[in-house]
């Protein structure tokens, strides 16, 4: 895990966790629960020097997605989420982004269920690196 760097933001109305996922070597990063402010985590990822290419929702409540979609947009990078969030992703009566002035709608990119399983090709070893994202 010495190539992985991880730091959080602490973002939106009910302080949620947003983790921000360095690979060191490369500069790839993964945006986890991008819960508000755009601002703030464009700034985080300036400072980690990181390449984003991915947001992964762990879950559909307003306080996990509510800068998604600016994320999405400004990094131009697609959003893996599990299909039994589906709706609640999709519809903001559901996902209480409403009661937060905000509506969203968050269509997800990619189903976690759909990713083909990960089978090595060889035997897991100490400090070996697993890229989590395909290059493109």
């Amino acid at each position: 895990m010495k190539n992985l760097e991880l730091q959080k933001c602490i973002l939106g109305p009910v302080y949620t966790n947003c983790y921000l996922l360095k690979n060191k070597e490369t500069g790839e990063l993964i945006i986890v629960d991008p819960a508000d402010c755009l601002e703030k985590i464009e700034m985080k990822i300036s400072r980690m020097n990181g390449k984003p290419v991915a947001i992964l929702l762990t879950h559909g409540h307003f306080d996990h997605i509510l800068a998604a979609q600016a994320v999405k947009e400004k990094y131009n990078i697609p959003i893996y989420a599990c299909r039994q969030e589906e709706e609640m992703l999709r519809e903001p009566s559901i996902n209480m982004t409403v009661h937060y002035g905000q509506g969203c709608s968050i269509v997800p990119d990619v189903f976690l269920e759909d990713l083909a399983p990960f089978l090595p090709e060889e035997e897991l070893k100490e400090n070996m690196i697993i890229p989590l994202v395909e290059n493109k």
